[in-house]
């Protein structure tokens, strides 16, 4: 019974325990006395170990893993002690800024700060983790850089050196050149790079050194430079491929460097050298062709800066010997010419350059493009045809390079709009009076006077009862007469009316006057017999200084005479006007000058005869006072062309008309190529303050200029085909 007993009480002792064990059931978290597992990553160090000591700067960046059966609550972190941060949700991560943090050194030792991660699970179990951490936040020092701010460079080997320190330990150098890698130098040196700017554009460059400590702090050193591999740059305006050189060119090269100084320029013409200016002072050189002879000839200027970068151009130049500059006026080439051109002969006629002027050329030069001393003669001459196919020629023989060098054309003149202007009513006059009046251009008798900007003429109509007033006047340069004179042609009773006449003016014959008419004589003597001989006195007269200025006279007399030698001949002045100009031909003497006429004119002891053939006028000259021969060529019969030559009557016995050049298509080149050009008269000038040929082209032709204004007078004597005389030959045929 005993062992019975025991056995029910072992079950009551059981059932007891296990009806208690369900009633009182055992919490896990308080139950739960197991850290957490805890794993540690740095960013920048993949391995680490606890004791020792990474090395950092700015912030540390600390990756945690950790786990736990009843969570992660938190992760806090500790340098030295102090909490510096705390993340409570995974995945967990805690950055510490440690940018503030002196680095600990003694004596160049280290001392570190103590980093403490510490996990807390749901438990308030805790595990930590210590990192020894060295705060570094010095960055390297590069210094001693052998390369100057600014330093120009050239060329493949600029050697580069430069020091760099650490307070700690360098990770690496690196060095850039504009941002592109050049070298890694590496941590331990040498520290050095070469520069080859035979790679780089010219200009300014980067050097960029970068070094990275240990803690990955980086330091930067840039230094600003310059490429400079190319040589000065040349500029010079007034040398271009192919240029024509005939006069003194005057070589100003700008030689410039962007980068560095000019050191040297020289300046070369066909190997040889004309000058070298050293130091990059300015560059002036005169070049003169004529010491060096015609042709093709290269030039070549060399400039060299400080760093011995070179530049050379060259430029190929052909030397002519200049011939003539021809200077013309706007408005000088009438619109109405169709074809204009002016050429250059030798004096044997053949052709040695021509050019085709435009109405827009304002200077021609003509050049030879062969040897050409300054005392060898030619000619110069213009051709100018007007669209109604009438072609004027000028030739001017005997010029040098030297005289007269330059022509400058006049500007031009030309008196339009002629017509009938005024109409007088008259009063008294007969059917038989003759009464006229014209300034002193009308027919070009006083060649002297051709350039006034307006003339007239006056005639009267008795059947009409009228008396009629043309004027005619150059619109750019319109300068009236204020007056006209009229007079008769039989007694020269005369009268002013003036211009424009009063709207009630009646020209009545009862006002012509007398009062203001001297009589004067005047007689010609001539070595050589002479009877019957035709004359012709004309006498003209300005009534102010100004309008002596502008060549405004008045014709005032005119005879058309038999004259006797050595016999007086009357004739009548107006002694009221300021100044006077006048022409007498007697035979074949013709003069014009400055004044009233002279008691008595001798004629020279001078003759010329001429015979034509083959473009060639061959002289016979009797006698010396003469210094300009003129001819003129006159196509009388189709009245297609006018050909004037002047040429140096003391040289020449022969005067040869010279060939037309290729671009002329005229009858006056076919009549040349014939050999049939019409010579209608020949003349021997000789001038009273004008002794020479050259001096006449130079005073005279050179400027274009009106006889009378470089003389007082001049006289000629004439043959001609028909034995007339119509006017002077001009010296320029221009329309």
């Amino acid at each position: 019974m005993a062992n019975i007993h025991k056995a029910y009480l072992l079950i009551f002792v059981t059932v007891l325990i296990a009806c208690s064990s369900d009633s009182n059931e055992v919490d896990p978290i308080a139950s739960d006395k197991t850290p957490p597992t805890l794993d540690l990553s740095f960013a920048g160090f993949p391995a680490t170990s606890g004791d020792i000591p990474i090395v950092v700067s700015k912030q540390i960046e600390i990756t945690i893993s950790a786990q736990d059966a009843n969570g992660i609550i938190k992760i806090e972190a500790f340098l030295d002690g102090d909490k510096v941060g705390e993340d409570r949700s995974a995945p967990f991560m805690i950055t510490i800024d440690v940018s503030q943090l002196a680095s600990k050194s003694l004596a160049g030792k280290y001392m570190d700060y103590t980093l403490e991660i510490v996990a807390t699970d749901g438990a308030e179990n805790t595990t930590s983790k210590e990192q020894i951490i060295n705060v570094d936040n010095a960055l390297p020092v590069i210094s001693e850089v052998s390369l100057d701010s600014q330093t120009i460079l050239n060329g493949s080997a600029n050697n580069i050196t430069f020091q760099v320190s650490d307070n700690e330990e360098l990770a690496s150098v690196t060095v850039y050149l504009n941002n592109e890698l050049l070298i890694e130098v590496g941590n331990q040196g040498p520290f050095e790079a070469n520069i080859d700017t035979s790679v780089l554009p010219d200009g300014p460059c980067t050097l960029k050194i970068e070094a990275t400590d240990a803690a990955q702090n980086k330091a930067t050193f840039e230094v600003p430079f310059i490429s400079d591999n190319q040589g000065p740059e040349i500029s010079l305006e007034n040398l271009s491929e192919g240029l024509i050189i005939d006069q003194i060119l005057q070589l100003n090269p700008s030689v410039t460097d962007q980068y560095s100084e000019v050191s040297s320029v020289e300046i070369k013409y066909n190997a040889e050298s004309l000058i070298v200016v050293e130091s990059g002072s300015p560059v002036s050189y005169v070049f003169d062709p004529e010491g060096y002879p015609v042709g093709e000839g290269t030039f070549e200027i060399t400039a060299i800066d400080a760093l011995g970068n070179t530049t050379t151009i060259t430029t190929t130049a052909i030397i002519h010997r200049r011939l003539i500059e021809i200077n013309i006026p706007e408005g000088r080439i009438s619109p109405y010419i169709t074809a204009a051109v002016v050429f250059i002969s030798r004096m044997d006629g053949s052709n040695v350059v021509w050019k085709e002027i435009s109405p827009e050329d304002r200077k021609v030069v003509l050049s030879a493009p062969e040897a050409f001393d300054m005392t060898t003669e030619f000619m110069v001459s213009f051709f100018l045809q007007d669209n109604g196919g009438m072609a004027s020629l000028t030739t001017h023989q005997n010029l040098t390079r030297s005289i007269p060098g330059v022509i400058n054309l006049a500007e031009p003149v030309r008196r339009d709009g002629e017509g009938l202007i005024t109409q007088l009513p008259i009063a008294n006059f007969l059917s038989n009076d003759v009464v006229i009046g014209e300034s002193a251009t009308s027919y070009d008798f006083l060649q002297s006077v051709d350039n006034a900007p307006s003339s007239y003429t006056v005639y009267l109509d008795t059947a009409q009862e009228i008396l009629n007033i043309s004027l005619a006047e150059d619109p750019l340069k319109v300068d009236p007469f204020d007056q006209v004179y009229v007079f008769n042609l039989s007694t020269f009773e005369n009268i002013l009316i003036p211009n424009p006449a009063p709207p009630d003016y009646v020209f009545d014959k009862a006002n012509l006057r007398s009062d203001n008419l001297e009589t004067g004589q005047l007689q010609v003597s001539s070595t050589t017999l002479l009877s019957g001989t035709n004359s012709i006195l004309r006498i003209a007269g300005a009534l102010s200084p100004e309008d002596d200025l502008a060549d405004k006279y008045h014709e005032i007399f005119v005879w058309n005479r038999v004259g006797t030698l050595d016999s007086a001949m009357d004739y009548l002045l107006n002694t009221s006007f300021y100044s006077y100009r006048h022409a007498l031909r007697f035979g074949k003497y013709y003069t014009e000058r400055k004044g009233t006429p002279l008691a008595s004119y001798t004629i020279p002891d001078l003759t010329v005869d001429y015979a034509f053939s083959n473009n060639q006028i061959n002289l016979s000259v009797q006698g010396t006072e003469h210094s300009v021969g003129r001819a003129q060529c006159v196509d009388f019969d189709n009245l297609t062309y006018v050909w004037n030559v002047t040429f140096d009557s003391q040289k020449m016995s022969s005067v040869i008309v010279p060939d037309l050049p290729v671009s002329i298509s005229h009858p006056v080149k076919s009549a040349h190529q014939a050999g049939n050009i019409k010579v209608e008269k020949v003349e021997l000038n000789s001038y009273v303050s004008i002794p020479s040929y050259d001096q006449y082209i130079d005073k005279v032709v050179k400027n274009h200029t009106s006889i009378l204004n470089e003389s007082d007078w001049y006289q000629l004597v004439f043959k001609s085909r028909t034995g007339d005389f119509n006017t002077p030959i001009r010296d320029f045929l221009f329309q």
